[in-house]
């Protein structure tokens, strides 16, 4: 299960959250200010993933100049639409 929050315009992230067969919490990142905040952001969703209590999942980010609590929204409305779904 898979699902994305965000849009690829400028000020925004998009971020894909699916589930993988590991106990891992992978972070693949994409941005054209990688060699800036590309560090900076893989460890800000991976304390939001710890912070949900989440693992074995792959977040996908594409970055289009997002600040931090853009990211932290577009986290939370993820993990909010994954529950929904499990609970469905």
């Amino acid at each position: 299960m898979a699902v994305t929050c965000g849009k690829n315009r400028k000020g925004d992230i998009s971020l894909t959250i699916e589930n993988i067969d590991s106990n891992d919490i992978e972070i693949i990142v994409e941005s054209k200010y990688e060699d800036l905040f590309g560090k900076h952001i893989r460890e800000l969703l991976r304390s939001l993933a710890t912070e949900y209590e989440l693992s074995g999942i792959r977040v996908t980010a594409i970055d289009m100049g997002a600040w931090d609590y853009t990211i932290r929204a577009r986290f939370k409305a993820c993990v909010d639409m994954l529950k929904s779904r499990c609970e469905s």
